[in-house]
């Protein structure tokens, strides 16, 4: 079993510490990247569970843009959208290590990848 501890992931520009926010009922575990204005969190969340045959897992990613908006003098954090990424996995109890870990290199790879980057970076589309 994991422990639930502080990470640092990079953004390409920087390193974001993610602090243990909680672990709810349901067993997802949230981690936080904020300056104390809640709009403004970054969130990363990581559950999994297993059934007789099957060990499931989602990561998510929220990534909320807040700009300081101005009314009548007084600034305040305003939301003003939210990406999310999110990656599921779904193996057999019977998987090996190698092979789970095989699988989470190939979708490390997949999202490294030139289509990958055209898709998400640059907002592209397939044809």
């Amino acid at each position: 079993m994991s422990q639930l501890v502080q990470i640092t992931l990079n953004d390409g520009t920087t390193g974001l510490i993610f602090k243990p926010s909680g672990i709810d009922s349901t067993g997802v575990a949230t981690l936080v990247n904020g300056n104390g204005i809640i709009v403004a969190n970054k969130r990363l969340s990581i559950s999994s569970r297993t059934s007789t045959d099957r060990r499931k897992g989602t990561i998510k990613l929220d990534l909320p843009v807040v700009v300081d908006e101005t009314l009548n003098g007084i600034s305040q954090p305003k939301q003003v959208r939210k990406a999310y990424m999110r990656a599921d996995f779904d193996f057999s109890v019977l998987s090996t290590t190698a092979e789970r870990v095989a699988a989470r290199n190939l979708l490390m790879g997949a999202l490294n990848n030139a289509l990958a980057i055209s898709i998400i970076d640059n907002n592209e589309t397939i044809y």
